[in-house]
């Protein structure tokens, strides 16, 4: 079986921060790789205990990001998150160097883990508008 990996892009408004502060509404927080899909856990759930675990905030709605993965070891999971509880922290700082917003307009420039990826997430997060 291949290893699981969820992850999660938070597309936040005016109301939600993470340091630098974002310059505009439509924002990106990258989280890669957040971690594995334990035994008897599906996808929704794993996703929703790594925000808590490495973030600190409770998610609701993450909504699937079809990911195109060029290893077929890895079975790859993404999700939306356009609404959560808390205020996202770096939780896990010996996991994760720093916590940023992103401009979605600056996805394609970031080094990504699955960057052919890149055209669903922007459109995932044009459809949350």
């Amino acid at each position: 079986m291949a290893p699981r990996t969820p992850s999660g892009t938070a597309h936040g408004d005016s109301g939600s921060r993470l340091p630098p502060e974002p310059t505009t509404e439509a924002r990106i927080c990258r989280e890669e790789g957040g971690g594995h899909v334990e035994r008897g856990e599906s996808p929704h759930a794993a996703v929703r205990r790594e925000c808590l675990e490495e973030l600190g905030i409770r998610i609701h709605d993450p909504r699937p990001i079809p990911m195109e993965v060029s290893d077929p070891t890895l079975d790859v999971h993404a999700f939306l998150v356009t609404r959560w509880d808390g205020e996202p922290v770096n939780v896990a700082p010996e996991e994760h160097d720093d916590l940023r917003w992103f401009e979605p307009r600056d996805l394609p420039a970031l080094e990504m883990a699955h960057p052919s990826s890149v055209p669903n997430i922007l459109s995932a997060i044009r459809g949350a508008d």
